[in-house]
């Protein structure tokens, strides 16, 4: 188990991950008033779920989002691991679901189980599912595992010899150092969020933009679907700003630089062992190698 001590060097030295912490507590707060009205009508609610995997770009689009006319932050951000370990599903946030009021949007980290799309439906909610390139997802997961002694991840990669090493373990699943849980092998954790239905799927390097050397059009393009699938018209105006908006944000995907990243950091080696194990998959998302 990660020590006290460790944890409270870690938020001493992550200024943004402090900020962060207090910016979620605000929201938080927030939130309860947002959920305090009376339940929405389904047929009307005209409400978001935004799903992303982690690191796919979730505070990206959260900043994009909240730039949009009628789109606003509920708050409530939904996951499927606790902080106290234990696995949780969407049904069981069912009570806050149906509270958020009209033109608000629900974030979260959800892989897919039986009935979630039936409940959304069922609440009125639309759904939209974020994704980025695996390998890029990949480097990023070990970059905050290896950074963050909270991570759970984190005693077991940062024991491991080398990057290879590194990949190797998130790629296979394992046993997690001091934990009773298994990590999941990658390509079957990854695939518990494709498997998402009716939801619009968006790729994060469709939405980073030229600031992270993206196609700025693009992007343009990307925000007009995102409008369009939740009832939102963005006159060109409006997307200049938004894309305005998210280039001045301080965001922690974007802090490495590019997408294609795994293209100049992947050695023979580690190309060779991903591209055995998520051949398939790199396919099925239109990525290519």
């Amino acid at each position: 188990m990660t020590s006290l001590s460790a944890r409270f060097h870690y938020f001493q030295r992550q200024s943004f991950d402090r900020t962060t912490v207090v910016k979620r507590g605000i929201r938080r707060v927030f939130a309860q008033s947002r959920l305090a009205g009376s339940t929405p009508d389904p047929e009307t609610a005209d409400r978001v779920f935004v799903n992303s995997v982690p690191k796919a770009g979730t505070h990206l689009l959260g900043v994009a989002l909240r730039a949009m006319p009628a789109s606003r932050d509920s708050g409530v951000f939904l996951s499927h691991l606790g902080h106290d370990g234990a696995e949780r599903r969407l049904v069981d946030s069912t009570n806050t679901l149906s509270r958020v009021r009209s033109g608000y949007f629900v974030s979260g980290h959800m892989p897919w189980t039986s009935g979630d799309g039936q409940l959304l439906e069922r609440l009125g909610y639309r759904s939209l599912l974020l994704i980025r390139d695996p390998r890029d997802l990949l480097l990023s997961q070990i970059d905050h595992a290896v950074e963050r002694p909270v991570n759970r991840y984190h005693q077991t990669l940062v024991a491991l010899p080398d990057r290879y090493a590194q990949l190797a373990f998130v790629l296979h699943g394992g046993p997690l150092s001091g934990s009773q849980r298994l990590a999941p092998a990658f390509g079957s954790y990854l695939q518990s969020y494709i498997d998402w239905n009716d939801a619009l799927v968006v790729r994060f390097e469709d939405l980073a933009g030229q600031r992270a050397g993206a196609d700025p059009g693009v992007q343009a393009r990307t925000l007009r679907k995102i409008g369009a699938h939740f009832a939102i018209d963005l006159s060109d105006s409006m997307v200049e700003d938004i894309v305005q908006t998210m280039g001045t944000s301080k965001t922690p995907t974007l802090r490495k630089g590019h997408i294609d990243r795994w293209r100049t950091e992947f050695t023979p080696g580690m190309r060779a062992l991903a591209k055995e194990s998520l051949g398939d998959l790199i396919s099925e998302l239109g990525y290519q190698w």
